[in-house]
Formats: C-alpha cells, sequence, structure tokens
C-alpha cells in the first residue's frame, strides 16, 4: 500500500511539473521565439483557443510551424483541447509528428491531458501513435497512468503497443497498475 500511494504522488508531481513547465514556458520564454511578434502572438492564439485569430494570422502569412522551445500552435492545441484549431493547422500543413525538445508531441500532449476529440483527430490525421520519448515514454503509457480507458482503448483499436517500456521497466499495464484507480477493462 505504501508503495502504491509514493508511486501515485509521484504520478501527480509528474503531470504538475508538466503543466507547470509549459506555463512557464509562455511567460518567460516568449522573447525567445523566432519568428517576432507575429509568431507569439499566433501561439497565444492556439493555446487560448481563438479560432479566427489563428484563421486571422494564417491568412496572414503566419508560420504555422512556428515553435517556442519546440512546442508548435498544433501542439499547444492540443494539449488545451482545441480540435478545431488542431484540424486547422493540420489542414494547413502543420508537421503533425513533431516532436519538441523535451520529445512530446501534440498526441502525446493531448492524450496526457485527455483530450478525446483531439486524441481521434490526430490519429485520424495519421499520428503516430507509437511515438516515444528518449526515457520510453508513449501515449499509451500517458493514458494508462492517467487512467484515460477511452483513450487506452482507442489507442489499442489503432495499433499502439502495450509492450512499450519507459525508463526500460514500467509498461502501460504497470503504470496502470501502479496508478490511483487503476484502469477497469470490461
Amino acid at each position: 500500500m505504501f508503495v502504491h500511494r509514493s508511486y501515485s504522488i509521484k504520478a501527480l508531481f509528474k503531470s504538475f511539473f508538466l503543466l507547470l513547465s509549459l506555463a512557464l514556458l509562455f511567460i518567460c520564454n516568449f522573447s525567445q521565439a523566432g519568428g517576432g511578434e507575429k509568431s507569439e502572438e499566433f501561439l497565444n492564439a492556439c493555446m487560448s483557443g481563438d479560432l479566427s485569430k489563428v484563421q486571422n494570422y494564417l491568412s496572414s502569412g503566419a508560420d504555422f510551424n512556428a515553435a517556442i522551445d519546440g512546442l508548435t500552435g498544433l501542439m499547444l492545441a492540443a494539449c488545451k483541447g482545441h480540435t478545431e484549431i488542431a484540424e486547422l493547422l493540420i489542414e494547413n500543413g502543420a508537421n503533425i509528428n513533431a516532436a519538441g525538445e523535451n520529445g512530446w508531441t501534440a498526441l502525446m500532449l493531448a492524450a496526457e491531458n485527455n483530450k478525446k476529440e483531439v486524441v481521434k483527430l490526430l490519429i485520424g490525421k495519421g499520428a503516430n501513435v507509437n511515438a516515444m520519448r528518449e526515457n520510453g515514454w508513449t501515449p499509451m503509457i500517458s493514458t494508462a497512468q492517467n487512467n484515460h480507458k477511452v483513450l487506452v482503448e482507442l489507442l489499442i483499436d489503432r495499433g499502439a503497443s502495450v509492450n512499450a517500456m519507459r525508463e526500460n521497466v514500467v509498461t502501460a499495464l504497470m503504470s496502470a497498475a501502479y496508478s490511483s484507480s487503476p484502469i477497469k477493462m470490461s
């Protein structure tokens, strides 16, 4: 029981620090963005879910693959669950499998944050369901650890590996078993 509880706290802190790092990235690092103020405004619009602003920036020539520390507009829209913006960016040629400096892809961010519609969109448009960060994290491991049953089932149906291991020892099944309320598959 003690190991179970400490692992859940560790998982909570990991998720918290991911979200915190994303927030700090935008508070502290916009001045370092390539492409200047237009890219900054475009990325803000993607993150905030302002579809009309994103459309305006795209029509005025904004770089739809603009990024800060490797996080693109598609990754930001995916993380926040802005399906229409994600679809618009993909239609305009955004790299669906681009990985940020930390290895996260748009699919990983959407899966981690339980953004079902965005996950469905990304998979339907060809996102790599087995994309893997350097430490082995995959969308499957993230969804299993966070008890996102619908997404686990969707990823399995779309060919995601259930045997991938993070840190060379922990599979998606192990992640689900150690989480605070394991997924009950019917």
